[in-house]
């Protein structure tokens, strides 16, 4: 079993396990009410957030997935940078790579004249002052002039002019398609046959049966979506 499917089951797990037993702990259920109890169960994680921080904090516990998601594709590489920094070699294991302390460091400042003239650094310190100027030149260049013909479209878009619709339409476009390729790579990832599920079934196991809850189809994706909006709005009403 990989760990992401490791992973996964553990946290369903702790989902349906804890909190079925805070629910039938606080309240009462019959059979004919079966159908209550999987929804409380299912909007049970913002049930428990609205109970245990109150009402304001149930945005916090909305945004948290996506909060975490984010901060380890943005936090850890630039940990791992850090890492690699004190390390020395070429070797693309990283962890395997021999530390080195401050070297790296020393090289990048250990230039015969000054850091403004990279040709008398080391060829570390040449790489990095060479990049942080060409860097320092495209920001100064390009900076002013994404501003300018941004503020320039915004007035064109907003004056009486002919074909304002059209315009309006065409510097919106940008906007409206990023949600549309966003949504339809994670249609690819998502798929029976794409990249998740490869990576989860690992034979005959368990990860087998439930990475094909990842395949979802569009109209599939639409029922849950719409399942999991009840289930909020329930919890959020309880």
């Amino acid at each position: 079993m990989s760990a992401f499917a490791l992973i996964s089951w553990v946290l369903g797990g702790t989902w349906v396990l804890y909190g079925s037993f805070w629910l039938l702990s606080n309240r009462h259920y019959t059979l004919s009410r079966a159908h209550h109890f999987l929804f409380d169960l299912i909007g049970f994680p913002v049930e428990w957030a609205q109970s245990t921080w109150g009402r304001g904090g149930v945005p916090y516990a909305l945004l948290m997935p996506n909060m975490l998601i984010f901060g380890m594709f943005t936090f850890s590489p630039l940990l791992l940078n850090l890492y690699v920094s004190f390390t020395g070699g070429e070797s693309i294991a990283v962890f395997e790579r021999p530390m080195v302390g401050l070297e790296n460091y020393r090289q990048i400042f250990d230039c015969e004249t000054s850091i403004l003239e990279p040709n008398s650094c080391p060829a570390a310190g040449y790489n990095f002052w060479t990049g942080l100027g060409n860097t320092f030149l495209f920001v100064l260049f390009q900076v002013p002039v994404l501003c300018g013909v941004s503020l320039i479209t915004a007035l064109v878009v907003n004056r009486v002019v002919r074909n304002r619709g059209f315009w309006r339409a065409m510097f919106f476009y940008p906007v409206m398609l990023s949600p549309v390729v966003i949504a339809n790579i994670w249609k690819w990832v998502l798929h029976r046959k794409g990249v998740l599920n490869s990576t989860m079934d690992s034979g005959d196991n368990l990860a087998a049966s439930f990475s094909a809850l990842a395949g979802f189809d569009i109209l599939v994706s639409i029922v849950v979506a719409i399942v999991l909006l009840l289930a909020t709005d329930r919890a959020l009403r309880s």
